[in-house]
C-alpha cells in the first residue's frame, strides 16, 4: 500500500511539474511572441492611419493649389495630378500650361507649353520642363515624374 501510495505521489508531482511547466511556456509565449506582435500591428496600424490622413490632406491641400494656380496662367492650364510621396514626405503637384497648338516637337508655330511639378506647403519647383527644352530633357523630366509619383 505504501508503494501505491508512492505511485500516486509521484504521478502527482510529475503531474503538478508538467503543468507548471505548461503554464510557464504560456505565459513566456504571452510576454516574448503575443504582446510584441500586438504591439507592432498597433504600431501599423496608427502609421497607417497617419499617412492615409497625410495623404487625404494632400489630396485637399493640392486642389486648392491648383485653383490658385490656374489663376496665374495665361492660355490654358493642362491637366493637374496630385501625390503624396511617402518616400520625401511631400505634397506634390504636377501640372502645366499651353498657349497655342499643343505639340511636344520643337517646331516654331508660335505654341508653348511647360509642364511642373511643385511641392503644394512650399510652393518649390520640383521639375520642369518646357518646349525647346529638348528630347533628353523631356525624356528625363517624364521619367523623374513617374518615379516621384510611384513612391
Amino acid at each position: 500500500m505504501d508503494n501505491n501510495k508512492n505511485i500516486l505521489n509521484l504521478s502527482v508531482k510529475v503531474a503538478l511539474i508538467a503543468g507548471i511547466i505548461v503554464i510557464a511556456l504560456s505565459v513566456a509565449y504571452y510576454l516574448v511572441v503575443y504582446l510584441p506582435k500586438q504591439n507592432e500591428f498597433k504600431s501599423r496600424q496608427v502609421a497607417d492611419k497617419e499617412l492615409q490622413n497625410r495623404i487625404d490632406k494632400c489630396y485637399e491641400d493640392a486642389k486648392k493649389f491648383h485653383a490658385d494656380y490656374i489663376k496665374t496662367v495665361s492660355g490654358s492650364y493642362l491637366e493637374p495630378e496630385y501625390h503624396y510621396n511617402k518616400k520625401v514626405k511631400k505634397c506634390l503637384y504636377s501640372g502645366g500650361s499651353m498657349e497655342g497648338k499643343l505639340d511636344f516637337d520643337n517646331s516654331d508655330n508660335g505654341s508653348t507649353w511647360n509642364r511642373e511639378i511643385r511641392d503644394v506647403y512650399t510652393n518649390e519647383i520640383v521639375l520642369s520642363v518646357w518646349k525647346g527644352a529638348g528630347t533628353d530633357a523631356i525624356t528625363n523630366y517624364w521619367n523623374n515624374k513617374d518615379k516621384l509619383f510611384s513612391e
